[in-house]
């Protein structure tokens, strides 16, 4: 029996582009959308979800596990926290979409710049960030910065050379990283890295 991935949406806008990496790294696996339109509008992206957002993400967890999902993918950096939070309710493990490039980051050093062009993505991957790092008795530095999709190379350039690892927060932010190719930081985005968790996950369930 085919195992079943869901994947919990705040858009529709991304939802080609998730199959796509569903079926270059998780082949064989049965995939399921669930999509929560308007939970992710200017006024969320600039201050964070409300209880009430929270609550309509729970309910959306909720349905892929009624569905029998076998792990949920949290593709919303902004309701990064609420997944973390929400995850002890759900059989099904939640993996949150900027988690395998938190554990890439920690693999190359101790000090860390994050880019984010909503702001609210910044908050939940800087504390996802911070507690990997305790896990792992590791003791790190993270700057974060809030950014236009424009400004972001000559932001970023700011801080290369200073620091181990430049993290691009959110998925959207991963066709940006070419622009910073020259750079003598390493630049990690969300999705191949949160692909790559995934597909370990996956197959640790199988």
């Amino acid at each position: 029996m085919a195992q079943i991935l869901g994947i919990v949406q705040t858009s529709s806008g991304s939802s080609a582009l998730l199959r796509s990496l569903c079926e270059q790294y998780l082949p064989g696996i049965e995939v399921r959308q669930f999509i929560g339109e308007g939970l992710l509008n200017p006024t969320i992206s600039e201050s964070g979800p409300t209880p009430a957002d929270n609550r309509a993400l729970f309910h959306l967890y909720e349905a892929a596990e009624n569905v029998g999902c076998d792990a949920i993918l949290n593709e919303c950096v902004v309701y990064g926290n609420t997944a973390t939070a929400l995850a002890s309710f759900f059989n099904p493990r939640i993996v949150r979409i900027d988690e395998g490039m938190i554990l890439d980051a920690l693999k190359i050093g101790k000090r860390f710049a994050i880019f984010g062009t909503a702001k609210a993505a910044l908050h939940p991957s800087e504390t996802l960030l911070l507690n990997l790092a305790y896990r792992r008795g590791l003791d790190v530095t993270v700057e974060t910065h809030h950014v236009t999709r424009e400004a972001l190379a000559a932001e970023a350039a700011k801080v290369d050379g200073t620091v181990d690892a430049i993290l691009l927060a959110q998925p959207s932010m991963a066709a940006l990283a070419p622009q910073m190719k020259g750079f003598k930081t390493p630049v990690l985005s969300v999705l191949d890295s949160g692909f790559r968790l995934l597909r370990d996950v996956m197959a640790s369930l199988a």
